[in-house]
């Protein structure tokens, strides 16, 4: 586990949770804040598929905000925040030899970023955004037929519930929702408006095949531009090719394109 720290402003329940009970900045505030130089940081956020993730940061942050051009983009769709790794470390999406599959070993689809310390507040809102209401105050991914500890909520950020950027993600989020450390291969969070926070240095990202790379979402068609980042990231090194069998989702040509 992980010590707790008081946050002000906060209220403090079992499990060293913390709900917000001061005022939230809006996300079109947080979108053209000013920023000033500071150092990089690699972070991660799971919630639901991975392809509407990557999308949300993609194009929202590193292309809206940060103005990045396409050699430069760095959100990658991968797997954290579990436990086990399979052979020679790999974690793998569903594939027919159901080999070091990623939500067995206890990780959930995770979208990795690397950005200036100055805008995790505003990756922040974009990831908390992406929680649509279920219920009456109740709110989850937007992908209600994903279900399992696979899909779950997750934000990895260094030092975890310690981390000096717990502060503005904290102020990031607009709905509540509950933060909780996460001990790693953590259950669902599925209508429980909450988010598991973990410790990116002790819970490594794994990335994801390469064919799992800049897909459609099953809630929305992208670009062939966006399809396109998938051989971009390559020729970087951005992207490197995985060990993995070929997932299921890979199997027919048409996937590439999809």
């Amino acid at each position: 586990g992980h010590v707790q720290t008081t946050l002000p402003a906060s209220s403090s329940g079992a499990n060293g949770d913390y709900r917000e009970r001061t005022p939230k900045p809006q996300i079109a505030q947080l979108l053209t804040m000013p920023s000033t130089p500071s150092s990089g940081v690699a972070l991660f956020f799971a919630s639901g598929c991975f392809w509407g993730r990557q999308h949300d940061f993609v194009t929202r942050i590193e292309q809206q905000v940060l103005t990045r051009g396409d050699l430069n983009i760095s959100a990658i769709s991968g797997y954290a925040g579990g436990l086990q790794t399979g052979t020679a470390g790999r974690v793998c999406h569903y594939n027919s030899a159901s080999a070091d599959v990623y939500a067995t070993l206890g990780h959930a689809e995770a979208v990795q970023l690397l950005l200036p310390e100055e805008f995790v507040q505003a990756a922040s809102a974009v990831f908390f955004d992406s929680f649509v209401e279920l219920g009456p105050g109740t709110y989850g991914r937007e992908d209600i037929y994903d279900r399992g500890p696979g899909y779950r909520a997750v934000i990895g950020l260094p030092g975890g519930m310690k981390s000096s950027l717990l502060e503005v993600v904290r102020l990031a989020n607009v709905h509540n929702l509950t933060l909780r450390a996460g001990n790693g291969s953590d259950p669902d969070t599925f209508l429980q408006s909450m988010v598991w926070v973990l410790d990116s240095n002790e819970f490594a990202f794994h990335q994801a095949e390469v064919c799992m790379q800049f897909r459609n979402n099953q809630t929305g068609h992208y670009s062939d531009q966006y399809h396109a980042l998938r051989q971009t990231l390559l020729q970087t090194g951005r992207l490197v090719p995985t060990t993995c069998p070929l997932p299921y989702d890979c199997e027919e040509k048409a996937a590439f394109q999809s």
